[in-house]
């Protein structure tokens, strides 16, 4: 797991106050851990396992997982706790995950955290029922001095930078061959650029998203070209 401090001192303020924290950003950039340490942050500041609740919607168990049935759990594993913290993780594979957390807020059932998705969750799908009652917290691929930390790097050389550039900055790069990297994260970015593009097609499908690599980038031209092939 690679510490992201940076991310916790930008939700701190944010811990209790009742509003919908969101968490999003591109697939594999490290949204799931960033929940994974705010869990440790609530722990070291005096909140009981038991009033940390986790879900990955992600998970095969939860496929299928209607509206209903998400609030139905929730509201099963709130009650008889005290003051409790919701950690959800990518939420978009709820269909109508944003009446569930409205209808929490209303009660006042739990403070919210949430992830999801940049190829699927939208901007509209949140303002339908959250307006005013949000934080959006974009989370990004590894930044060039995050990248320095976790290689261990001290000098931010040159060749430090082409290395980082090379590599996309994901943060599951510790664990592939180099080789594996970067056709990872080229499908990573793929797959949410397309997606997101074929849900909004009024925008270029580049729009919406950070370079992640020097060797990986879409501009209008290629956003063009791309649009073409599909035809």
């Amino acid at each position: 797991m690679i510490l992201r401090p940076d991310y916790i001192e930008a939700l701190k303020p944010y811990i209790d106050p009742p509003l919908v924290k969101i968490l999003s950003g591109v697939r594999r950039c490290g949204k799931s851990t960033i929940l994974m340490m705010l869990a440790d942050e609530l722990r070291a500041r005096g909140v009981s396992s038991e009033c940390i609740i986790e879900r990955r919607y992600n998970e095969m168990k939860y496929d299928g997982f209607t509206a209903k049935e998400m609030y139905r759990d929730l509201m099963d594993v709130l009650t008889g706790k005290d003051r409790c913290y919701l950690l959800l993780d990518e939420v978009q594979e709820i269909d109508g995950w944003e009446k569930v957390l409205n209808d929490l807020l209303d009660q006042n059932a739990a403070d919210l955290y949430v992830t999801g998705s940049n190829s699927k969750l939208m901007s509209a799908e949140i303002e339908t029922y959250l307006t005013g009652r949000y934080v959006s917290i974009p989370v990004y691929t590894l930044s060039f001095r995050e990248y320095l930390t976790f290689r261990g790097k001290g000098n931010a050389d040159a060749a430090a930078f082409d290395e980082y550039l090379q590599y996309a900055a994901f943060d599951f790069l510790n664990i592939e061959f180099e080789n594996c990297i970067i056709t990872e994260a080229e499908d990573v970015r793929d797959e949410g650029q397309l997606v997101r593009y074929q849900n909004q097609p009024e925008k270029t499908c580049c729009g919406e998203y950070r370079k992640p690599a020097g060797n990986t980038c879409f501009n209008d031209h290629d956003c063009s070209k791309k649009r073409a092939d599909q035809k």
